[in-house]
C-alpha cells in the first residue's frame, strides 16, 4: 500500500515536473521570438537610418553645390535660378520624409476626384526655370476630361518624380510630352521624352533602390525616385511601365484606376 502511494506521489510529481518544464519551454519560445522580432524591427530601422542619411548626404549636394555657384548667373534670371534649385531640394526632403514616413508607420491613400490636367498644369510651373534653361519644348496634351480617382497626394509624387526624370534626361532643345488616356476604367498617364534612352538591363535596375545616374548635364536626381513611385503606384492599385531604346528616349506610363 504504501508502495502504491509512494507510486503516484512520484508519478503525480513527474506529471507535474514535466508540465512546468513544458510551461517554461514555451514561456522561453515566445522570449525569444519577441527578441528576435525586436532585433530584426531595430536591424530594419537602422538600415532606414542608413539609407535616409545615405539619400540626403547624395542628393542634397548637388542642388546646394549649384547654390553656392550660382555668382555666373545673370541678374535677370537669379531669381528663377535659386527657385529652381529650391525647389530641388524640396523635392528632395519630400521624397525622402514621405518614403520614411510610409516605412516606419505605413500610410492609407485618400480618394478623391482628381482632374489630371490642372495637377500637371502646376507640376510643369514649378519647373519653368528648368524647362525654360535647357529651351525644351514641353506639350501637355492631357484633355481637361482625364479625371481619376485616386489619392490626389499619391498620384503627384509619381507624376513630380517622373517629370523631373524627363527633364533631366533630355538634351538642350529636347521634347517632352504629357498625354492621358481613359480606357477599360484605368487611365494611362505617359510622359514621354527624346532624351537618352536606356537599354533593357538598365530599366530593370531602375526600380531598385537607391540608384540615380547624372542627367545631360551631370544633374543629380533622387536616388529613390521610381523605386518610391512604383511603391505609390502599387498602394493604388496603379503601376508604372518603361518603354526606352538608348539614343531614341523614353516613354514612362503610369497605369491608375480611373
Amino acid at each position: 500500500m504504501v508502495l502504491f502511494i509512494g507510486a503516484l506521489l512520484g508519478a503525480a510529481w513527474a506529471v507535474n515536473n514535466y508540465q512546468k518544464k513544458k510551461k517554461l519551454s514555451e514561456i522561453l519560445t515566445q522570449q525569444n521570438t519577441i527578441i528576435s522580432q525586436q532585433a530584426v524591427s531595430l536591424q530594419e530601422s537602422n538600415q532606414l537610418k542608413d539609407k535616409i542619411f545615405s539619400l540626403l548626404s547624395h542628393d542634397l549636394r548637388a542642388p546646394l553645390n549649384r547654390l553656392i555657384s550660382s555668382s555666373n548667373q545673370t541678374a535677370e534670371n537669379i531669381h528663377f535660378f535659386v527657385q529652381s534649385e529650391l525647389k530641388s531640394l524640396q523635392d528632395i526632403l519630400n521624397n525622402v520624409l514621405y518614403w520614411a514616413s510610409m516605412q516606419l508607420k505605413g500610410a492609407t491613400p485618400v480618394y478623391t476626384s482628381v482632374p489630371i490636367k490642372p495637377l500637371t498644369d502646376s507640376l510643369l510651373e514649378e519647373y519653368r526655370y528648368m524647362i525654360e534653361e535647357k529651351d525644351l519644348t514641353f506639350l501637355n496634351t492631357i484633355d481637361k476630361t482625364c479625371i481619376v480617382n485616386t489619392d490626389e497626394n499619391y498620384l503627384k509624387i509619381i507624376l513630380r518624380n517622373l517629370i523631373s526624370n524627363a527633364i533631366k534626361f533630355t538634351p538642350e532643345k529636347g521634347f517632352i510630352h504629357l498625354e492621358c488616356k481613359l480606357e477599360d476604367n484605368t487611365a494611362s498617364i505617359t510622359v514621354r521624352d527624346t532624351g537618352s534612352g536606356i537599354g533593357p538591363q538598365e530599366i530593370e535596375r531602375l526600380f531598385q533602390f537607391p540608384v540615380s545616374r547624372p542627367g545631360t548635364r551631370k544633374e543629380q536626381g533622387l536616388g529613390l525616385g521610381l523605386g518610391l513611385s512604383l511603391d505609390i503606384a502599387k498602394k493604388i492599385s496603379g503601376d508604372i511601365r518603361i518603354q526606352s531604346q538608348p539614343g531614341k528616349g523614353t516613354q514612362v506610363t503610369v497605369l491608375i484606376p480611373a
